[in-house]
């Protein structure tokens, strides 16, 4: 690959933004020192994140300048100098000295987004104390999860406040996942709402009592370039949470260089706004450390994210003439859900300066915000990086056509890597860095093995980023999505990232999502496409067969979804990265993996409800189309009749084994007889209120008995229905998904008159094995 302007000296680019953008207290003495896949930077360096924040600013003349803006969520504000801020984390910070909060310890923050979180941030790194912000949509588990990973000796919490427009009682949750017992000593409330809480006298206080008496002057202390700065605890379907370690010298050095030159800003007159939530990476990165280190003006809003069709994030960002904007891609398309209607509502010619996060940003974005904002002088780029970089490590130049293509910044080296480990251009494979960089993670907290087995090749001369990508010769990198989420096709690997591609340059499509599901005995597995129609589209069978008719057009048959599901929007988490995980759940009619870190926890049971895939929906091969269908009481066939299961149940430990044991049904053998008989056009549907986990013991059954099906639909382990109302309830959803339901066949009297009554008709199968 070729490399990036400053690669060849790229410790000398390092150590030199170091010099320029950084103090210290104490010159480093070695700019890296790499022991494979260890790395340290600025080796012997001295320095203070808070006064590189906050008190060289005040220094130099800019203690009166604008540090937050705040705009609450019921239209309350506030402004904050560089002075005041400085201030109240001086105040904070002797008030955290004060309850024994010493150098190292862990500080959790669980707060709204109110200029408290910025301050208890900063004054965690003048003391040295190690802060770990919990986003505040988490429940009181979580919470308590990442308290105990962590061992937090203190907590800075509200008595009640807003996120994304409800209002959550924080410290009635942080109470509950205190009551389980932790290391946490200290509880700090900020009263946001004026709420009443209960207060424990040897361990709460409230934030405006500890800091009231505090001085207003508290010297920093004298941080090792290497020392942690933060924990960012990381969504994922492990049952134990993963804390990223981010350190101190190398961190900011990288959020400063990347703040500077990636937006490009006036600190005397523009304003910033990080449309990214401070629990996330990019919220830390971009939305606190990044403008601060810069001297920055910022723009904090606690109110809700744009919603579909909400306009409120644009009449914020003319309200306060806003400059420069750190958003993701979805934030765009939300707003071009609101602006293609009518953009003289807002004056957006201040905006100078887009830059996007997380996600693909189409040719058709750029071209609509170039239209529509910032008075035709507007600059948009997209950025790549991830929680564990840090920082931003690769973005695209103004103009460039395509958001998924992209240069690395300078001093970062970035490879495409074949199945062997070799870098290869022009081939899809793994995205990898073959060197450390300033910003990286140093570790995972109290599980130092999984830096290496995560991130890292066997030889330890590649850091893996789990991304998939495309390199060319001239240094540029085309992403192509999560490793994870490639599909497994006999000709090769398909990149999702490619299809959605082709469903987004549609008009009638606002974005989308694919997902793969395996097909029973085949090679190649099946495409489900999660599509948001365009605001002047309805959502049609017909329109989902066109859309797979352009998919198999623009890139070939192997493309083709096997079905489209239309969703209200993607489920992203708050820093605006797609979920595609949860959307792969419920393709795979599987429970939902880890939500903790999704803003809005019922979207996903309305993208069940529309999609046809429920959870406990299980097909045979590939998905089928709705249209006539015939019922078959499961229960019945595999001879666990409810009259008997009481007597025997406490006396087997697995279903096949009792199966087996049982010796031949006339039930079943009768029931495959009669579905031989159905022509091939009828869909078989088999019902079960048994859990859904017997479901690998009764496919073998139905497998041994030769018994044909297409769709076994089973009880949840957490469904408490009774067989009778069960099969009802499955019975109406399967018309509302437009099956049709033309027989039943049920071993049950009572269940022949509930088929009646919801106009199927139902044959009776008499079972000798009941008598």
């Amino acid at each position: 690959m070729k490399p990036s302007p400053d690669d060849d000296n790229y410790l000398e680019y390092w150590a030199r933004q170091a010099k320029d953008r950084i103090d210290w207290r104490r010159e480093f003495l070695q700019v890296l020192d790499w022991q494979p896949p260890y790395n340290e930077w600025f080796v012997g360096g001295k320095l203070n994140v808070s006064e590189n924040c906050l008190d060289r600013h005040i220094v130099a003349g800019a203690g009166d300048r604008l540090a937050i803006h705040w705009v609450g969520a019921n239209g309350e504000s506030r402004q904050i100098t560089y002075r005041q801020l400085s201030e109240e984390v001086n105040r904070l910070a002797n008030a955290l000295r004060a309850r024994g909060i010493e150098r190292g310890d862990r500080v959790a923050i669980f707060l709204p987004r109110v200029p408290e979180r910025t301050a208890a941030m900063l004054a965690c790194a003048r003391v040295g104390a190690v802060h770990s912000v919990v986003f505040a949509g988490l429940s009181s588990d979580a919470l308590a999860d990442r308290l105990n990973d962590a061992t937090a000796t203190a907590l800075i919490t509200a008595n009640g406040g807003w996120l994304d427009g409800s209002h959550v009682a924080f410290k009635r949750r942080c109470d509950e996942a205190l009551e389980a017992g932790t290391s946490v000593q200290t509880v700090i409330v900020v009263d946001r709402d004026g709420s009443a809480v209960d207060m424990c006298a040897d361990r709460d206080v409230w934030y405006h009592d500890c800091i009231s008496d505090a001085s207003p002057v508290c010297p920093a202390d004298e941080i090792d370039s290497e020392e942690v700065l933060y924990l960012l605890y990381t969504s994922g379907v492990t049952d134990r949470p993963k804390g990223i370690m981010h350190t101190t010298g190398g961190y900011i050095t990288q959020v400063a260089t990347t703040m500077s030159e990636i937006f490009a800003m006036n600190p005397e007159c523009d304003l910033f706004w990080c449309g990214i939530d401070t629990a996330w990476a990019a919220g830390h990165s971009y939305g606190v450390y990044g403008p601060l280190l810069c001297g920055v003006s910022s723009l904090l809003y606690e109110g809700p994210a744009a919603g579909p069709g909400d306009d409120s994030i644009l009449r914020l960002l003319a309200e306060h003439s806003v400059s420069h904007a750190y958003v993701s891609p979805a934030v765009v398309r939300m707003w071009m859900s609101v602006g293609t209607r009518d953009t003289s509502t807002w004056d957006l010619s201040a905006l100078r300066n887009i830059v996007t996060f997380g996600d693909t940003l189409h040719l058709d974005e750029r071209v609509w915000l170039a239209r529509n904002m910032g008075g035709g002088s507007l600059s948009v780029k997209n950025t790549w990086w991830q929680c564990e970089s840090g920082a931003i490590m690769a973005a695209s130049a103004p103009g460039q056509e395509s958001g998924v293509t992209m240069q690395p910044i300078s001093g970062v080296a970035l490879d495409v890597l074949d199945i062997a480990g070799h870098p290869v251009h022009g081939v899809a494979g793994a995205l990898a860095s073959p060197r450390p960089w300033p910003a990286m993670l140093r570790g995972v907290w109290d599980q130092p093995q999984r830096y290496r087995s995560d991130y890292w090749t066997s030889s330890c001369d590649h850091f893996i980023t789990g991304d998939y990508a495309r390199s060319s010769p001239e240094g540029e990198i085309t992403l192509l999505g999560r490793m994870g989420d490639l599909v497994p096709m006999a000709a090769g690997p398909l990149s999702p990232v490619e299809i959605e591609d082709a469903l987004d340059l549609l008009p009638t499509v606002s974005e989308s999502v694919v997902v793969s599901v395996p097909r029973e005995g085949q090679a190649d597995q099946a495409l489900m496409a999660f599509v948001v129609v365009a605001d002047d589209t309805e959502a049609s069978d017909e329109l989902g067969g066109r859309l797979a008719d352009q998919i198999e057009r623009e890139i070939g048959a192997r493309a083709r979804p096997a079905s489209i599901a239309f969703a209200p929007q993607l489920p992203r988490s708050g820093d605006g990265k797609l979920m595609r995980r949860l959307l792969r759940d419920v393709a795979l009619g599987r429970e939902l993996g880890d939500t903790t870190t999704l803003p809005e926890s019922s979207l996903m049971d309305e993208i069940r409800e529309r999609a046809a895939y429920p959870e406990n929906w299980c097909w045979n091969g590939a998905p089928i189309q709705p249209g006539p269908v015939v019922l078959v009481d499961l229960d019945g066939t595999i001879a666990d009749a409810e009259e008997r299961m009481r007597g025997i149940e406490k006396d087997r430990e697995n279903w096949l084994d009792y199966m087996v044991g049982a010796g031949e049904d006339g039930l079943i053998v009768e029931v495959a007889r009669l579905v031989q008989l159905l022509t091939s056009d009828v869909a078989v549907v088999m019902l079960s209120a048994r859990p859904i986990s017997i479901l690998e013991e009764t496919r073998e059954w139905l497998t041994l008995h030769s018994v044909r099906w297409d769709l076994m639909i089973l009880r949840g382990t957490t469904s408490i229905d009774r067989p009778r109302h069960f099969k009802k309830h499955r019975t109406r959803e399967l018309k509302e998904r437009n099956f049709e339901p033309v027989l039943a066949l049920d071993d049950d009297r009572r269940n022949v008159e509930m088929y009646h009554s919801e106009g199927v008709p139902c044959l009776y199968v008499h079972s000798g094995i009941h008598s």
